[in-house]
């Protein structure tokens, strides 16, 4: 956008000035002939405008300078074109092209709304409006909102741990306490200290999540559904491909359904949809037998390990060493999820 050394222009060119010639706008002319007959006249009977931007408009940048919106002779010119889109034609032209948006949440009624503007009848109905086009009809779906994660916590349990998780929170856990400690004590800066502490308890829960790889969620009911993170899917991770049993604070266990037991499914608007569709990809490159290919082809379509045993005429526990080769075969070619650098 070119640039104004002045703000406000008074000089007089060609025997006007910019005020004068904002005068010369007739608002009681309504039509646009009339209107743009006006703008003409302005415009042709003085050379106002020539002469300031070739003598005076500044088009150089400095931090000075106003914007040429800012310009009192610039707002002259926009003025009138205001004056010319403001006139009665153009008005009612976009009155005309407004366009109108209806919401239903009765499904029947918006079919039946639907079929109506669809109907021959309705087309050529003079009297009725409602299905012009510019009415946009919408239908509003109720869904259930997304429940959030479970909030995550570090327990005594946790901390006694026979693992490389327990030995890194117990690494974490005296610089935690003696963070703790000087915030009791309201020593030092209680700012700092308090994010250093947030800080510590931050990496804690993370550590616990990816090491564990479970990930749990406040539930009502076990038909709602739950607020997914794309990037802790792991398929390398036998946990994420087979699931486990978790064990809830309450002691009560959940069994979680690994990623292998999801039948792949596509939609636009899901992005784990995307999640098992790569999955699938992976699972190709494991170049599984055919026996483990129907097996994993009956899980995903929701049969137990005995009713497939079933259908095989064999053992329950021949069909659970088929899932487990099955997943370390998924295992050692899958990799981990990474949303950012999967193309789509």
């Amino acid at each position: 956008m070119s640039f104004t050394s002045q703000r406000n222009f008074k000089g007089r060119l060609d025997g006007t000035t910019v005020h004068e010639i904002n005068k010369k706008i007739d608002f009681e002319k309504t039509t646009l002939e009339e209107r743009k007959k006006v703008v003409e006249e302005i415009l042709n009977e003085t050379n106002f405008y020539s002469e300031y931007f070739d003598g005076y408009f500044k088009t150089g940048i400095t931090t000075k300078d106003f914007l040429s919106h800012q310009n009192n002779v610039c707002k002259s010119l926009d003025r009138m074109a205001t004056y010319l889109l403001t006139s009665d034609e153009i008005k009612k032209e976009e009155e005309q092209e407004k366009t109108e948006y209806i919401f239903y949440s009765d499904e029947r009624y918006f079919q039946k709304k639907v079929e109506k503007e669809q109907s021959i009848e309705s087309l050529t109905n003079s009297d009725s409006n409602d299905f012009s086009e510019n009415v946009i009809h919408f239908l509003k779906k109720e869904e259930r909102n997304k429940i959030l994660l479970r909030p995550q916590s570090i327990t005594a349990s946790d901390l006694e741990r026979d693992d490389w998780l327990g030995e890194i929170l117990r690494s974490y856990k005296p610089f935690y306490d003696f963070v703790t400690q000087k915030l009791k004590n309201k020593e030092g800066n209680r700012f700092i200290l308090s994010r250093i502490k947030g800080q510590l308890q931050h990496d804690m829960i993370y550590s616990k999540d990816t090491l564990l790889g479970v990930f749990g969620y406040n539930l009502k009911y076990f038909s709602q559904s739950t607020e997914y993170d794309i990037d802790v899917f792991d398929f390398t991770n036998p946990l994420h491909l087979k699931g486990d049993v978790v064990e809830t604070e309450s002691g009560k266990t959940i069994s979680a359904k690994g990623l292998l037991f999801l039948k792949p499914y596509f939609d636009p608007n899901d992005d784990f949809s995307f999640i098992l569709l790569d999955l699938k990809s992976t699972i190709e490159k494991a170049e599984l037998t055919d026996f483990e290919k129907e097996v994993l082809r009956q899980t995903q379509n929701g049969l137990t390990q005995e009713e497939i045993a079933a259908n095989f005429n064999t053992y329950q526990m021949k069909i659970s060493r088929t899932i487990d080769r099955i997943v370390k075969k998924v295992a050692a070619v899958g990799d981990k999820y990474d949303a950012e650098e999967t193309e789509v």
